[in-house]
C-alpha cells in the first residue's frame, strides 16, 4: 500500500494542474476611452474566440476614471452588469433579447473611484460553463455611473494598445432604440477584458484543477461501486479495459 501511495504521488507530480487560457477582448491603452453619462442606456460588446476549449473560470477587466480633459467631478461611482453569450453563428452580437445564448451574467456593485485611479474587478464565473474550441463568446458590459464621466478601458493590463481575438470592432447596443447595433473599429478604444477559460482533462474526477492520488482513489471507489461514472471508454460495461484507460489518462495528466 505505501508503495502504491508513493507511486501515485509521482503520478500526481508529473501530471500536474489543468492549464489555463487567456483570451483576450480588444485592449486599449489609456489615450483611448468612452464618455459614459448616468442616462446612457447601452451595452458595450466584443467577441471573443476560445481556442482550445474548457470551462470558463473568471474574468478580469479594467476601468479608468480619466476625466478625459474635461474636468469631470472629483470622483464617481461606477459598477457593471457583465454578461457572457454565445454566439449564434452569424458573428454579430445579437442581445440581450436575440438569438445569442447567455452563458453567464454578473455584477459588481458601484464603487467610488477618484479621477485617475483605475479599478481592476475579476468576477468569478458559476462553475461548469463548458465552451468549445472555435466557439465565439460575446462579452457583454453594461457600466453604471452616477455622473458623465470619461472612463478609459484596458488600462494596466497591457501597456501599449493590443487588438485581441476578436473580428477588430467592438460593438454598442441601444437598449433605448430597438438594441440597435453600432460597430466600432478598435483604434484607441476597446474594452480591456481577459477571460480565462481553463482546458477540459478528463483524469480531474473530483475537479480541483490537479491530477492526484484523490481522483485515483475516486475512480477505484466509483468502479468498486458499480458506478458507471468509471465507464471511462463509454461502453456501458466495467470492465478492466475502463481501469487501464483512467490509469492512461492519469498518467498523461493535464497537457
Amino acid at each position: 500500500m505505501k508503495n502504491l501511495c508513493s507511486a501515485l504521488a509521482s503520478l500526481a507530480i508529473a501530471a500536474g494542474s489543468a492549464s489555463s487560457e487567456p483570451i483576450y477582448s480588444n485592449l486599449a491603452d489609456s489615450t483611448g476611452g468612452f464618455n459614459i453619462t448616468n442616462f446612457d442606456n447601452w451595452i458595450l460588446a466584443d467577441d471573443m474566440v476560445v481556442a482550445g476549449g474548457g470551462e470558463l473560470q473568471d474574468i478580469t477587466f479594467t476601468v479608468l476614471y480619466s476625466g478625459g480633459g474635461f474636468g469631470g467631478p472629483g470622483s464617481i461611482n461606477i459598477g457593471a452588469e457583465v454578461s457572457l453569450y454565445l454566439d449564434d453563428g452569424d458573428g454579430v452580437p445579437q442581445l440581450p433579447d436575440g438569438s445569442d445564448t447567455l452563458l453567464w451574467s454578473g455584477s459588481f456593485d458601484p464603487v467610488s473611484v477618484s479621477l485617475n485611479q483605475v479599478v481592476v474587478p475579476t468576477l468569478e464565473i458559476t462553475p461548469g460553463i463548458q465552451v468549445s474550441a472555435g466557439d465565439r463568446i460575446w462579452l457583454a458590459i453594461r457600466y453604471q455611473t452616477d455622473a458623465t464621466s470619461f472612463v478609459n478601458f484596458g488600462t494596466e493590463l497591457f501597456d501599449d494598445f493590443t487588438v485581441g481575438s476578436s473580428d477588430g470592432n467592438i460593438y454598442r447596443i441601444d437598449l433605448d432604440n430597438n438594441n440597435d447595433v453600432e460597430p466600432f473599429p478598435v483604434g484607441g478604444s476597446g474594452m480591456g477584458a481577459i477571460l480565462t477559460v481553463v482546458e477540459e482533462c478528463p483524469a480531474d474526477l473530483n475537479g480541483d484543477g490537479v491530477v492526484d492520488a484523490d481522483d485515483f482513489f475516486l475512480f477505484l471507489q466509483w468502479f468498486a461501486a458499480g458506478d458507471l461514472r468509471a465507464d471511462m471508454n463509454g461502453d456501458g460495461v466495467l470492465d478492466a479495459d475502463d481501469f487501464f484507460e483512467y490509469l492512461a489518462l492519469f498518467a498523461q495528466g493535464c497537457d
